[in-house]
């Protein structure tokens, strides 16, 4: 604990000041510092989320910082400060930061348990996210067995893994899902809970919106799914490139036709803050190119892109690879 500086940032200025002063009981006189302590908390929170979808470290610094803001805000508070309620938070905190030097604090050790395992919350909402996008689907129309390979494609391609398992999620794995969410009468399960949350803020979505939200969902989940999020870009351009120059476009121009779709939709390469430019498309392009034996997610989506894309002309190639791109990153929509 140090006094306020200048160069601290103004939460840190603000916790320096507002740690330990806000009784058990709250007045009138303490509304205003209990209404900034709660300005301060949720204004972290919204720093950690940012930082979990976009750092590509796996959630890590989101959650450092989500931590943080939690213990900072518990601080605020006189007897949970003195009492030093926030502790246990604060050493899981400092043990995610160890991770980073390579050291396993005992709070992130396994344990070892006989027998096997539940599948863990988080699959437990992919299970429900995904039972709930089938049923948006079917109300819309949808057969049933095309919604559940419509939502198993939606997620094979962003790189989900059914819970132990190695394999794609398949139509079968979302139908097996779908039976088990719908059989919780009792709605007792997580899964249950997340398809009834999701089913019910959805209704109306179409089936274009019903896939990007269920990307959106799992994109949250799982942020370590970033990397092949743009390994499936590198494949989606290269295609789109090659679609154009077997239209007879010169290879210059089919790179920045390219890449301009993509910048106009917001794309960025990775993590970098720069526009995705010609160069990067034809490198794109390139990488996929060479790798003969098709071992790459990118050569993947490559492969199947253009095998049921063939004879589209240059307006539909743009606006399949913009279509693609935004089923990749939902986060790209803008609002209507």
């Amino acid at each position: 604990m140090h006094p306020a500086t200048d160069a601290e940032p103004p939460f840190r200025k603000f916790w320096n000041q507002a740690k330990g002063t806000i009784p058990d009981i709250v007045g009138e006189a303490d509304l205003s510092t209990l209404n900034s302590a709660l300005d301060f908390l949720f204004s972290r929170l919204r720093v950690a989320q940012e930082q979990f979808y976009r750092e590509g470290d796996n959630g890590r610094r989101g959650a450092f910082t989500a931590l943080a803001a939690s213990w900072m805000f518990i601080t605020a508070f006189r007897t949970p400060f003195n009492e030093e309620l926030y502790v246990p938070i604060l050493r899981l905190q400092d043990a995610l930061v160890m991770l980073d030097k390579k050291l396993v604090e005992p709070i992130l050790r396994p344990v070892r348990r006989s027998g096997r395992g539940p599948s863990s919350y988080t699959y437990a909402c992919l299970k429900g996210y995904a039972a709930a996008a089938v049923e948006l689907l079917l109300q819309q129309g949808l057969a049933r067995a095309d919604a559940y390979l419509a939502v198993a494609t939606q997620l094979s391609e962003l790189g989900v893994r059914p819970g132990r398992g190695s394999g794609a999620v398949t139509a079968t794995t979302v139908r097996n899902w779908y039976d088990e969410v719908s059989s919780d009468v009792g709605r007792h399960g997580i899964a249950a809970v997340m398809f009834d949350k999701k089913l019910l803020s959805n209704k109306g979505a179409d089936r274009t919106q019903t896939l990007q939200k269920l990307a959106a969902w799992v994109l949250a989940l799982f942020p370590e799914l970033q990397k092949p999020r743009y390994a499936c870009l590198k494949g989606y351009a290269a295609v789109a490139v090659e679609l154009l120059l077997q239209q007879g476009l010169a290879r210059a121009d089919a790179h920045l036709a390219v890449a301009t779709q993509l910048s106009e939709l917001g794309v960025r390469p990775g993590r970098s803050s720069w526009a995705i430019t010609a160069t990067m498309v034809r490198n794109w392009y390139d990488e996929v190119s060479s790798d003969v034996g098709r071992h790459s997610i990118a050569a993947g989506m490559f492969d199947k892109k253009l095998l049921s894309n063939k004879g589209a002309d240059r307006t539909q190639t743009l606006q399949k690879l913009a279509a693609w791109v935004l089923a990749l990153f939902p986060e790209l929509q803008k609002p209507s």
